[in-house]
């Protein structure tokens, strides 16, 4: 389901096996790094290098679902376990997905026009099965904030019509269901709980000590990488990045504006035509935040 998240959720597959297979692996992920690191997520991509990254992205999978060993049943201190704090570097959103898969509502066209992304992350642990998701973003270019989701997962068993699908040799192995709480929203000094519980199931067909791919149920990839900051897991704000300036600007904008209407004789008009902008960008903030910022499917729904 597309949450903020996500990005998102947690999961199981293989790694890389021989020292052959070790250094095949290394130069591909050398290369997908290579092409997905500042591509937001893969939107900025043109069409031929999302075609390079996602035929990478194919190949890393096949090396992985050769594996002898499923990611879960590597120790945690192991440097290729699933267990760590992730960026989401790239998507490629499934046939069957609605909306976008990693972030949800905030990541789609309309969230993104009003909080402005600035980090999609993931942390798997610090326990057995805890998983997070996060969505840092800044509302109109001047206030910073999050939602984040709250989780634990289990292993599942892939379904039948997983496992007859094209990917189904991806699907046969070990994935994890994830059980999210209701989204929370910190918005500068705010902060609240809002929209309803969600659950994801996801697989990863290779992880090693530097990338761990996600496959969904609805057949979108996910590129992590393993450099989510400190703040990842945090209650913690995204750093300053010219908020204050826009704030300012705005304002200077408003009492600008203000003033050439009071010039002009035309205040009250003036001051509707503010009101019903102001109700406008509320109105739009509002269909990103329903339900919580997740996209509305019955399978990211809980009963």
């Amino acid at each position: 389901a597309g949450g903020p998240a996500a990005a998102a959720g947690a999961a199981e597959g293989g790694g890389g096996a021989s020292s052959a297979e070790a250094v095949d692996t290394a130069e591909l992920v050398d290369r997908l790094l290579a092409i997905v690191r500042d591509s937001d997520c893969g939107r900025t991509l043109s069409a031929e290098r999302k075609a390079e990254a996602d035929a990478l992205i194919d190949q890393l999978e096949a090396a992985g679902a050769g594996a002898p060993e499923s990611t879960l049943a590597r120790g945690r201190s192991q440097g290729d376990s699933v267990f760590g704090d992730y960026t989401v570097a790239y998507q490629s959103v499934g046939g069957a997905q609605k909306g976008s898969p990693a972030g949800g509502r905030f990541t789609g066209r309309l969230g993104r026009a009003l909080f402005r992304t600035r980090g999609l992350f993931q942390c798997i642990g610090p326990g057995d099965a805890e998983c997070s998701n996060k969505v840092e973003f800044s509302l109109f270019g001047v206030m910073r904030g999050f939602v984040s989701l709250q989780g634990t997962f289990a292993a599942v068993a892939a379904s039948a019509a997983l496992r007859a699908s094209a990917d189904g040799a991806l699907y046969a192995r070990d994935g994890v269901r994830v059980r999210f709480e209701r989204p929370r929203l910190r918005l500068g000094p705010l902060s609240l709980r809002f929209g309803p519980e969600s659950e994801v199931e996801l697989y990863t067909p290779y992880c090693d000590s530097r990338v761990r791919l996600g496959l969904g149920s609805r057949g979108s990839r996910f590129v992590f990488t393993r450099d989510a900051p400190p703040r990842a897991r945090a209650d913690e704000l995204p750093p300053a990045q010219g908020e204050r300036r826009s704030l300012l600007g705005m304002a200077c904008l408003a009492a600008g504006g203000g003033l050439a209407a009071w010039l002009a004789g035309a205040s009250a008009a003036a001051g509707g035509a503010l009101a019903a902008l102001a109700a406008a960008g509320l109105a739009l903030a509002l269909a990103v935040l329903r339900d919580g910022g997740i996209e509305d499917d019955a399978y990211s729904r809980l009963a």
